[in-house]
């Protein structure tokens, strides 16, 4: 009797052991942001961006990727007040430069890192002008490390064509995020795939 009553303790043990090492490998594997994770970096839950300062936001990120020397930027800082919708400023991304002629970005603008739990990504999005709409872009999951953004998933993208647009012709955009829950992560606007056209304008960036 104490041999069987051994072997199933040694046996329970044993498959504790294994279950621990899964989760912790699970737990690795997902940087402690998995789904059914907790938010033990007290990220923040919601975000609201209106981007009415000069600059881009203290948190926010912007990545040049295709080395141009043209990324995001306010729109307070290039143009003048009055460009956001229905606000101030927002941000913007070039395919095309006055100066310089035919641009071809690949710009990232990166949000603070947050922590999904139930909420929705909402956006207003608008190419500035209106003869020259075709601005693609997407919106990406994923974080930000030594200055690249790595994608886990792009949750939206489009190329704006068929349909006039200008400076006050703004269109909001909804994603639900809940495939995220328990996840932390950064949000990206991600400029490309189009040039010779003009602004990208993105306002009004809320996670609730």
């Amino acid at each position: 009797m104490k041999k069987y009553f051994r072997f199933f303790a040694i046996a329970a043990i044993a498959l504790g052991m294994t279950m621990a090492v899964s989760c912790k490998k699970d737990e690795e594997e997902n940087g402690g942001n998995g789904n059914g994770g907790s938010n033990t970096e007290n990220l923040p839950t919601t975000l609201s961006e209106n981007f009415d300062n000069s600059g881009i936001p203290s948190g926010w990120i912007v990545i040049d990727a295709d080395g141009d020397g043209d990324t995001w930027m306010n729109t307070i800082d290039l143009l003048q007040s009055g460009y956001g919708h229905e606000s101030a400023g927002c941000a913007m991304s070039k395919s095309y430069d006055n100066n310089v002629g035919e641009l071809t970005p690949d710009n990232y603008l990166v949000s603070p890192k947050i922590y999904i739990d139930g909420t929705k990504l909402t956006w207003f999005v608008a190419a500035q002008d209106a003869s020259f709409p075709n601005e693609h872009y997407s919106v990406e999951i994923g974080t930000v490390n030594n200055g690249t953004f790595t994608s886990k998933a792009v949750i939206f993208e489009e190329t704006f064509s068929g349909y006039s647009k200008a400076q006050s012709s703004w269109f909001q955009r909804t994603v639900d995020l809940s495939a995220y829950n328990g996840q932390s992560v950064q949000i990206a606007f991600r400029h490309y795939d189009c040039t010779d056209n003009y602004f990208l304008l993105i306002d009004d960036v809320k996670v609730q």
